[in-house]
C-alpha cells in the first residue's frame, strides 16, 4: 500500500519524515497542550517508555518543568535503551516574545524549563506579536492583547537561526503562518522553515495550505488532529457515521482511523492525550492502512470549519499584524 504521496504506508511508531535540513522528525508524537499539572509529567514517561520518540510541548502551555521532568525519569527509568538523541523534542515561542532580546531570553528559559541542552525543533507559535506586561503576563485574556510593532516577524526569525548556529537548536519553523506570512519569511532567511504546524482535523484538513508548504519543501504538521471541540465528541469528526464505520471494518476505534488518515495523507500528527491508555491507544494505528477511496472519503468530510483560533482579532489570511522586514 502507498499514501496519497506514493510513499509507503508501512510506518511504525520510529517512522520519520526527512525535513529540509536533513534532520528526520517523527511521522508520530504526543501533543500536551492542555495536560493538566500532575499529570503530563507521568503520561509523557509513559509516551516515551510505550515506544513514543517525539513529544510536542510550548512556552505558553505551562507544563514544560513537567513535561522535561517526564523525558528525564522515562530516560533513567529505561535502563540505557531510551536516550536523549532518540527524542524529537518540539516547543515554541510565543507571542509575547517575539522581541528579539526576550526571544533570546526565551528560548535559554525554554531549555532550562525541559532541562535539556538542546531543543530538536523551535518553532514561532503565531505570526502575531504582542506587547509584554509584568501584569498581564503571557496576554493569554483576549483583553490584555495589544499588538507590539517594534519589530518585525524577520528580526524575531534572525534570533531562531542565531539559536541554530549556537547548538541551543537543530530545527527552526513556524506555526499557524499563511502562505504569504511563510512567504515572507523565505524572502529574508538564511536557514529556511523546516516545519509549518497548523490545526488539522476532517472538519478543517487545511490541505491546500498544506499542498503550498510541500511546493515549498516544508513539513506539514497537524495540530488538533481529532478536532477542535472541547472534549465534546457528538461535535466531534470521531462522531461521523462514516469515521465509525471505518473503525468497526478495521476493528479500530474513530480516533485511530483519523490519525491513520493523517498519516497516510503525509501529515506528522501529534494527537494530545491526558491518559497513558489513550496515548497507547492513539500509537496503534500501524497494522493497517485505509485506501484511497476512503482517504478521500474523510477528505470530503472538510467544513473548512477551524476551531481554535487563539488570538483571532489578530490574525487572518493576508491581515498584516506588523511591519514587514
Amino acid at each position: 500500500m502507498v499514501d496519497t504521496h506514493g510513499n509507503s504506508t508501512k510506518y511504525d511508531i520510529h517512522s520519520t519524515y526527512r525535513l529540509n535540513n536533513g534532520q528526520h522528525i517523527p511521522r508520530l508524537g504526543l501533543g500536551t497542550w492542555r495536560a493538566p499539572a500532575g499529570v503530563v509529567e507521568h503520561v509523557v514517561k509513559h509516551a516515551l517508555l510505550n515506544g513514543y520518540i517525539h513529544i510536542d510541548t510550548a512556552k505558553d502551555y505551562g507544563n514544560q518543568n513537567e513535561v522535561g521532568q517526564g523525558i528525564k525519569d522515562a530516560i533513567k527509568e529505561s535502563n540505557g535503551k531510551i536516550k536523549r538523541e532518540n527524542i524529537f523534542i518540539t516547543s515554541k515561542l510565543w507571542n509575547t516574545h517575539h522581541v528579539p532580546i526576550r526571544a533570546r531570553q526565551q528560548i535559554d528559559n525554554i531549555l532550562n524549563e525541559l532541562q535539556l541542552d538542546y531543543i530538536d525543533c523551535l518553532l514561532i507559535h503565531w505570526p502575531s506579536s504582542w506587547q509584554w506586561n509584568e501584569g498581564q503576563k503571557m496576554a493569554l485574556d483576549v483583553e490584555d492583547r495589544k499588538i507590539d510593532t517594534s519589530h518585525s516577524r524577520i528580526d524575531t526569525w534572525r534570533v531562531l537561526e542565531d539559536a541554530v548556529h549556537q547548538g541551543k537548536v537543530r530545527t527552526i519553523g513556524v506555526s499557524n503562518f499563511t502562505t504569504e506570512q511563510v512567504d515572507e519569511i523565505l524572502e529574508s532567511c538564511t536557514i529556511r522553515p523546516a516545519i509549518n504546524q497548523c490545526e488539522s482535523h476532517p472538519y478543517f484538513n487545511n490541505i491546500p495550505l498544506q499542498k503550498d508548504m510541500e511546493q515549498r519543501g516544508i513539513c506539514f504538521t497537524a495540530y488538533s488532529p481529532l478536532g477542535n471541540t472541547d472534549g465534546n465528541v457528538s461535535e466531534s469528526p470521531m462522531a461521523e457515521e462514516s469515521i465509525k464505520s471505518l473503525a468497526n471494518k478495521y476493528n479500530k476505534t474513530p480516533a485511530q482511523i483519523i490519525i491513520r488518515w493523517h498519516l497516510q495523507s503525509n501529515r506528522i500528527v501529534i494527537p494530545k492525550s491526558s491518559k497513558p491508555e489513550r496515548a497507547t491507544e492513539n500509537s496503534q494505528v500501524f497494522d493497517f492502512s485505509l485506501n484511497e477511496s476512503e482517504i478521500e472519503q474523510i477528505n470530503k468530510l472538510d467544513k473548512g470549519a477551524r476551531g481554535r483560533q487563539n488570538n483571532p482579532e489578530f490574525y487572518g489570511p493576508g491581515k498584516k499584524v506588523f511591519p514587514t522586514a
